[in-house]
């Protein structure tokens, strides 16, 4: 039997987000009473606040392929930007760009893409821009995780979690140093957000993604890693996850 996660609650629901729970029951129970002194109509929709809450921060368990060249989706929601980038900012050279909206009904804990150590994990204030603004949303509030696959290499993969205009803040569990598996929770963003994926031209061999695909984190394939230097790089016009693979359990 696997041991309890340290960022999953006993009910299902990421811990991070036990505040804000509490904080909406609290505000459900003052509604009822004050509501039910009028009409007990107007306390039965006080019940709506708090589980609206629970089932935002929902953490559910997910399937992990267990091939490691896959490059999984970091989080849930829909692919709106897919760029190929001469020079990836966070990487440091040319690569692609895979953006994710993630909408209120989405799942908002983020996954590793892939297995790797962590060579940075920065935290910046920014602006709270819509987070639909595909390429508006460099200067917003956000955390970014850069990682290297392979011990000692150079980054290959980063991960960009950024806040929209109701966000009430940005949750990251990871620091410089840590190796973490494929598929493996690294945070969530409260209430409202995009997450960006970026990875290096020559670490991918083949993309499995296009713009308006839907997919889950930790499950749906984004890409083939393992390229070598001077191949050319197809991209599948196949869903977000076309490559059967072994499975295993979230542990």
């Amino acid at each position: 039997m696997s041991a309890p996660s340290p960022f999953r609650g006993r009910l299902g629901i990421a811990r991070a987000g036990h505040r804000q729970l509490a904080i909406a029951c609290g505000v459900a129970v003052v509604w009822a009473l004050l509501g039910g002194l009028l009409s007990p109509w107007l306390a039965a929709p006080a019940i709506a606040l708090p589980v609206f809450v629970a089932w935002f921060f929902r953490d559910p368990e997910r399937s992990i392929p267990g091939a490691r060249e896959l490059l999984l989706s970091p989080a849930d929601g829909t692919v709106d930007d897919l760029a190929e980038l001469e020079h990836a900012p966070l990487l440091d050279g040319p690569g692609w760009r895979i953006g994710i909206y993630l909408s209120l009904l989405s799942v908002h804990v983020q996954r590793a893409p892939a297995a790797g150590t962590v060579l940075s994990s920065t935290a910046r204030a920014g602006r709270r821009v819509a987070t639909r603004r595909v390429g508006e949303t460099d200067d917003n509030e956000q955390h970014v995780t850069v990682f290297a696959p392979r011990p000692g290499g150079r980054p290959s993969i980063a991960v960009r979690q950024i806040a929209g205009p109701i966000a009430c803040g940005i949750v990251n569990v990871l620091g410089a140093g840590m190796v973490v598996e494929p598929g493996a929770r690294i945070g969530l963003i409260r209430f409202g957000s995009r997450v960006e994926l970026f990875v290096s031209r020559d670490a991918l061999r083949t993309l499995h993604v296009e713009r308006g695909a839907r997919v889950r984190a930790g499950e749906s394939v984004l890409a083939i890693l393992g390229r070598a230097a001077n191949d050319p790089l197809p991209v599948s016009s196949s869903s977000a996850n076309p490559v059967p693979s072994l499975q295993r359990s979230e542990p």
